[in-house]
């Protein structure tokens, strides 16, 4: 004689049958459903986590306020400065682009755009980016990109501030332009 529950398995298999209807992706449904699964548990977790602040930092160089100018308004004991920075999984390095928050005193309705130059960490705890800003030019609708070009402007940039977390990639487009594919659309 077998006692069990099956109210688990029903609850969990409604999951599943919703999210079939809902992907509409019929191909390979097994791996989809499973990556789903694992996606959502994933979240979950990082939403549940209490410490909010899971930092990994790379090898670097201790720095001071007075060893460069841009980082007077830093506030803190201890500045770093790291070759990379994964934050929640999110790993930042030179040479990425992140889509700033526009300041009031921008009209447009394009994203600023900014190229990481330096990574800091400031009391093993706030992360700031040195980036150098790029000029929007315009969205390409055939590729849903946004074509941008190099200025001379820089701005140290705290990483609550960007418009996205996720680091983005500046493709060569024309002579001193670039394209930036965003994964989703930035508003």
């Amino acid at each position: 004689f077998v006692h069990f529950w099956t109210m688990r398995f029903e609850a969990k298999h409604k999951y599943f049958k919703r999210l079939t209807a809902a992907v509409g992706n019929f191909i390979n449904l097994p791996y989809t459903l499973a990556m789903r699964h694992q996606f959502l548990q994933c979240y979950l977790r990082l939403e549940s986590s209490e410490d909010l602040n899971i930092v990994e930092v790379g090898k670097g160089i201790d720095v001071t306020t007075s060893d460069l100018d841009y980082l007077i308004n830093l506030q803190g004991n201890e500045i770093y400065c790291p070759k990379w920075v994964t934050v929640r999984g999110v790993t930042y390095k030179k040479g990425s682009v992140m889509a700033i928050k526009p300041s009031e005193s921008i009209l447009e309705d394009d994203p600023v755009f900014g190229g990481v130059e330096e990574v800091y960490v400031v009391d093993s705890c706030h992360v700031y980016l040195y980036v150098k800003l790029f000029e929007t030019l315009y969205f390409n609708k055939h590729y849903a990109s946004y074509i941008i070009r190099t200025t001379q402007t820089h701005q140290l940039v705290a990483l609550e501030e960007f418009l996205s977390h996720l680091p983005l990639h500046a493709h060569p487009s024309f002579s001193n332009e670039f394209c930036v594919v965003p994964k989703f659309r930035l508003m």
